[in-house]
């Protein structure tokens, strides 16, 4: 009341009916009421423009500060991803920086391509990101040969140990009855033990689960006596 009060005050000396003497003024009167809403708005308006402007150059400062938003900002288009799977990576790198686009290299793991060479890209061939933005790549090391062990009859339970020993990986575990292995121990393996491999193959193991229980237990042989007539022969020839 006392704000507005001293807006009525100032904007009563703006009237005609203020001649620089002390004054009295009616609350009522429109011409007051219509100087006062106006310096109110003067006001609020002043205030309102001020808080815009300075929201504008916080956005603009935040995000030329961040590298991210800068991108983003001062891109000037889309690009599909080219195919780069299977190039070599000094090809490819010139092949991204003629859309625009970066390279990194997120990882190196052995394959059968020739070292420097990409085995997996992110993202996949044909997506469509911004300009300036980096394509992942994981690249060859190259090929890596190691003999297989032999493994038939070992036990599962830390087969991962063995084989990460051996810079291989576990494939596919099928599960079978054997009469020969007992539960939980391997019976085959593919590739073979002793075969030369590359380095990181997955090994595809064949896992038993003990006897077969509809597989009848095999029957004593049962041996016939000889013919009496041996122990006879035996009798005499021990005799004399």
């Amino acid at each position: 009341m006392f704000f507005l009060n001293k807006e009525i005050d100032e904007s009563y000396k703006n009237t005609n009916n203020y001649e620089g003497e002390t004054f009295e003024y009616d609350e009522n009167d429109e011409e007051v009421k219509e100087a006062v809403w106006k310096r109110l708005l003067k006001h609020f308006g002043a205030i309102i423009i001020s808080g815009i402007l300075f929201m504008v150059f916080f956005v603009i400062f935040v995000l030329s500060s961040n590298s991210a938003f800068a991108n983003f900002i001062t891109s000037r288009g889309v690009v599909a991803v080219p195919n780069i799977q299977g190039a070599e990576i000094n090809n490819a790198r010139r092949v991204l920086e003629s859309l625009s686009l970066k390279i990194d290299i997120m990882d190196t793991e052995f394959n059968e391509l020739p070292e420097g060479y990409i085995i997996n890209q992110i993202p996949a061939s044909g997506r469509e990101i911004y300009v300036n933005r980096t394509v992942q790549v994981i690249t060859s090391r190259g090929q890596k040969l190691v003999t297989m062990p032999t493994l038939r009859g070992a036990p599962f339970h830390n087969i991962n140990d063995v084989l990460r020993t051996h810079e291989l990986r576990l494939g596919t575990v099928t599960r079978r009855y054997s009469n020969e292995v007992a539960s939980g121990f391997i019976i085959t393996t593919a590739p073979p033990s002793g075969e030369s491999i590359m380095a990181g193959t997955e090994i595809n193991i064949v896992l038993s689960i003990g006897r077969d229980p509809l597989d009848p237990l095999p029957m004593p042989i049962e041996l016939e006596p000889p013919p009496f007539h041996f122990f006879g022969d035996y009798i005499e020839e021990s005799i004399f």
